[in-house]
């Protein structure tokens, strides 16, 4: 991945790029089937002209080839533009983004992002439509509990949208065990639409069974 144009928490239109691939390969085949396609339209004009002149100078069957040779060529060429936009990751629909699971210069694929904490393969970014109100869950350690402002004090970072303190209850804290390799901090979100397949990570268990 070579660039990332959006930042966590911005507001994007359908057909938005998000982030970009290293294309250097297909657009190499873009540039050869390029002038492939020149080549042969060429030689389907000079056959063609050479038949309009005197018919007896060259077969129907040559000229029928060069034609289709020249149609080959034009598929070949859009396919090679096709392969290349991929390599430009645009917004599916209007939205906001919620996370980039990635950074510039690191390996993806289309499984996702590889992460070394889980190893596995995350959503390259996550977004979820745009909307007044979301539902947040968070995971922080334990010995970070103690140190979490007041609930009246917290804000939603990332999100052009603030905490609706009167829409419900307190927040619940609940005690959960995970594993050391899961001691990554996770916020999901509901209805989120993702890119690639997001991996399963192992589901932390209640404290005392």
């Amino acid at each position: 991945m070579n660039r990332i144009l959006v930042h966590e928490g911005q507001a994007v239109s359908r057909d938005s790029p998000l982030v970009t691939l290293d294309d250097a390969v297909p657009r190499a085949n873009l540039e050869l089937a390029q002038a492939n396609l020149a080549i042969a339209r060429d030689q389907y004009a000079k056959r063609l002209a050479a038949y309009g002149i005197d018919a007896r100078s060259i077969s129907k069957d040559a000229l029928d080839t060069a034609k289709n040779q020249a149609a080959q060529a034009q598929a070949a060429f859009k396919a090679a533009a096709a392969e290349l936009a991929r390599y430009v990751i645009k917004a599916p629909s209007d939205g906001i983004v919620v996370s980039i699971n990635s950074a510039v210069g690191s390996y993806v694929s289309p499984q996702g992002a590889y992460s070394i904490h889980t190893q596995g393969f995350n959503p390259l970014l996550v977004m979820t439509s745009v909307q007044d109100r979301l539902v947040v869950r968070c995971y922080v350690d334990e010995i970070l509990i103690e140190k979490l402002p007041p609930f009246e004090l917290m804000q939603l970072a990332g999100h052009p949208c603030q905490p609706d303190r009167s829409a419900g209850p307190e927040p619940r804290v609940r005690a959960w065990r995970r594993p050391a390799m899961g001691l990554v901090d996770t916020v999901s979100l509901a209805s989120p639409g993702c890119f690639g397949n997001a991996s399963h990570c192992p589901q932390p268990e209640p404290a005392g069974g």
